[in-house]
């Protein structure tokens, strides 16, 4: 049986709420870890965090410090002397008790992210294969209040757990931050617990 999950609700919903609760972490840790720093180079390093192990850019400032449960944050340096946000990647890791074919969440969680975010536009939605498995790719805009931001996020079930990757940045500076997204979301590997 899987914690915290009621069957009757099925996967759809379950994934939904996971992904609700991906959207605010990922607002609060932007804006909780705003502060002046200098860009680093292109060269990535790589941490192991339980059976987590992630390649990041040296420029990002790693924490484990995070709030809402998640595993870890992955927080870009700021773009310039204005900017308030740092654009991140947060990991989420839900007990869940027994593995589940995430591809049956996708439409589903396309049709109520709607409900999470004003102005939402969804830009891609998919299934697709990681290094580490099968897993929903979801990207998408949307206004939290008056910041206008862009997510892509990953969606994995593994070890009966479900491992969520969530990519954060503001709309106007997601293009800064894309490739490195991407490249973060291809390094994840899970160890077999």
């Amino acid at each position: 049986m899987m914690q915290g999950y009621d069957k009757s609700v099925g996967v759809k919903l379950f994934l939904c709420d996971m992904l609700k609760r991906m959207i605010m972490l990922s607002l609060f840790v932007g804006f909780a870890y705003a502060k002046a720093q200098n860009a680093g180079n292109v060269d990535f390093q790589t941490k192991k965090v339980g059976e987590v192990t992630i390649s990041y850019p040296n420029s990002y400032e790693f924490t484990d410090n995070m709030p809402g449960g998640a595993k870890f944050g992955l927080l870009s340096p700021l773009t310039s002397d204005k900017d308030t946000f740092r654009d991140n990647v947060n990991l989420l890791i839900q007990e869940i008790g027994q593995d589940i074919d995430v591809s049956e969440g996708l439409e589903p969680l396309k049709q109520q992210m709607s409900k999470y975010i004003t102005n939402y536009v969804g830009i891609d939605a998919k299934i697709m294969n990681l290094p580490v498995g099968k897993a929903i790719r979801l990207e998408y805009t949307g206004n939290l209040g008056v910041m206008k931001i862009h997510w892509v996020q990953y969606m994995v079930s593994k070890n009966k757990k479900l491992y969520i990757l969530s990519c954060t940045s503001e709309k106007d500076t997601y293009n800064q931050f894309a490739s490195e997204f991407a490249d973060i979301a291809k390094s994840l590997t899970l160890d077999t617990i």
